[in-house]
């Protein structure tokens, strides 16, 4: 349990039962993830932890956000790209050698599964005429006020909503939410704002992924993701070659003491060669 929590950078609304429900296996943890035609970095980590979590016995509901991912995309998105999304997700999940009661401890929902719902509107409608002013919302998440497009005003409200009625489908109260310590603000605003519509606030359990990487992701298996491994610098790289050794680890590919030799031959790399190995372990893995 020492690792899972040293791992995690911040944990917003912490409740004084948090070790103890940690060590336990007592939470209901949700990762909510938009739809990608790749895998990239950020997604591997977060599975990594989401097997941390379910290996102390926690249940894991991860959303696919159909919804959230139509407001980015510009129309462009279609229903098979959800479909293909999710089977990517449990083939990735499967090849951690889970038993299957751990297996089953992992529930995986579409958004538009609940968020198309009369009273999900309401609540939107609500949140909306509660926070106020578009100015104030702009200085809340450091928006400039003169090129606001209308997904950045509904994305932070939408994920507040989600946690709540996720219930609906999973039949689980949420208790935590897996988020980026990049995006703290988006879960202030959550704990803040989700009690004045009468829901309980979250814990938020926050990791340090690199911002790079949340805002511009390597998505592995595309043309140019070779290229772009070849130009990250030293504390992009070390990210994602720690993530990978951690995912080669969990899915028990190479003894503690191979893995322990791997790390020290790769330490005494020169960069290319980094790259170089960064690029395999992506091919072999994924």
């Amino acid at each position: 349990m020492d690792k899972v929590l040293n791992d995690i950078e911040n944990v917003v609304g912490k409740p004084k039962s948090f070790h103890r429900k940690l060590k336990n296996g007592e939470f209901t943890i949700y990762w909510g993830t938009k739809i990608y035609d790749y895998l990239d970095i950020k997604i591997v980590f977060v599975l990594n932890k989401i097997i941390d979590f379910i290996k102390l016995g926690h249940t894991i509901i991860i959303l696919v956000a159909d919804i959230h991912t139509i407001l980015d995309t510009k129309n462009n998105y279609v229903e098979k790209n959800a479909e293909l999304f999710i089977e990517n997700l449990f083939i990735q999940l499967k090849s951690y050698n889970l038993t299957e009661e751990q297996f089953s401890k992992i529930k995986i929902i579409k958004g538009s599964q609940f968020q198309l719902s009369s009273k999900y509107i309401l609540d939107m409608i609500k949140l909306i005429s509660i926070h106020g002013s578009i100015k104030k919302y702009c200085d809340n998440f450091e928006l400039d006020i003169n090129s606001i497009a209308f997904n950045d005003v509904l994305h932070p409200i939408l994920q507040c909503l989600d946690e709540e009625h996720l219930k609906v489908i999973s039949g689980c109260e949420i208790d935590c939410q897996i988020g980026y310590s990049v995006n703290i603000k988006q879960h202030v605003f959550a704990k803040k704002h989700m009690p004045k519509l009468g829901y309980k606030s979250r814990t938020y359990l926050l990791y340090d992924i690199p911002e790079h990487f949340i805002k511009r992701p390597i998505y592995f298996k595309t043309n140019n993701f070779v290229s772009i491994i070849n130009i990250l610098n030293d504390d992009l790289l070390l990210f994602m070659i720690n993530t990978l050794f951690y995912t080669i680890e969990l899915k028990k590919i190479y003894s503690i003491e191979e893995m322990c030799e791997k790390k020290k031959i790769f330490n005494k790399m020169s960069k290319e060669d980094k790259c170089n190995t960064t690029i395999d372990l992506i091919n072999t893995l994924f």
